[in-house]
């Protein structure tokens, strides 16, 4: 159990040094490339990726990174979003 999470836990250490949305994404789409289908994952970005984060992780809300800039400082809740996605993330693998 503990190898099958250590992407998630390797998500969480690059999470606490992300200092924008963009590099929280960043982080986020490493994290989801770990597990899901890069077909299915890496041409998403903006709308479709908040649709993919909220659809992988029910109850959940992450409009918040389609509603700023890419460039804007990382905050609380962006980073609170992030770490619950890493942490809770639901797939055909997991």
């Amino acid at each position: 159990m503990r190898q099958r999470n250590a992407y998630r836990r390797a998500g969480l250490i690059l999470l606490a040094q992300a200092s924008t949305l963009y590099e929280i994404n960043v982080v986020l789409k490493r994290v989801a490339l770990a597990v899901f289908p890069r077909e299915q994952v890496a041409h998403l970005h903006g709308k479709e990726w908040t649709q993919f984060m909220q659809s992988t992780c029910l109850g959940n809300q992450f409009e918040t990174f389609g509603l700023v800039n890419d460039d804007s400082p990382a905050n609380d809740a962006m980073r609170n979003s992030a770490r619950t996605w890493i942490c809770h993330h639901q797939s055909n693998t997991n």
